[in-house]
């Protein structure tokens, strides 16, 4: 990530836990800032359950974060973050829109551009656009990339709209 981002810049990436120290240091060996601790995502509605019949669901997923440069964040928040899943996701993985407006919130100026490398179905396009900020996505699997492209379509009619 550090050819493609600005000399500035701050990185949101949901990871499992497992691999967590592993990113970190990988990160910070290439320079960035890394956060100690993940900021964790708690869903209230999560109920993945890794061993279902011996162990409790999995109610929170672990985001590493890191900052390129001496870029600041726009708002002093929680490392905590809660948000339900999406009730309609069209995909096991699926991010809420406002969990990624909460996350640009804090670092995005309008007119900022956000990289998603992993947009899956395209949640990041939806809250670049509530802040007025530009996303580029990358999707590699051709159903989460189709539901992406038709969100974004979405947006655009919105524009025309004026909405």
């Amino acid at each position: 990530f550090g050819r493609i981002t600005k000399p500035q810049a701050h990185l949101y990436w949901f990871c499992d836990i497992d691999k967590f120290h592993q990113i970190r240091g990988a990160f910070e060996a290439a320079g960035w800032w890394a956060f100690r601790t993940p900021l964790i995502w708690h869903k209230p509605n999560g109920a993945r359950a890794p061993w279902p019949e011996n162990g409790p669901h999995r109610k929170w997923e672990a985001i590493f974060y890191a900052v390129k440069g001496k870029r600041p964040t726009l708002k002093l928040a929680s490392d905590v973050i809660s948000f339900s899943n999406e009730p309609n996701a069209q995909h096991g993985a699926q991010k809420p829109v406002e969990l990624y407006k909460e996350l640009l919130s804090r670092s995005c100026h309008p007119g900022d551009t956000a990289l998603d490398p992993f947009c899956g179905t395209g949640p990041i396009f939806a809250a670049a656009h509530a802040l007025k900020c530009a996303a580029t996505g990358i999707e590699l699997d051709q159903a989460s990339y189709g539901i992406a492209v038709r969100r974004i379509e979405g947006l655009k009619a919105q524009l025309e709209l004026g909405i």
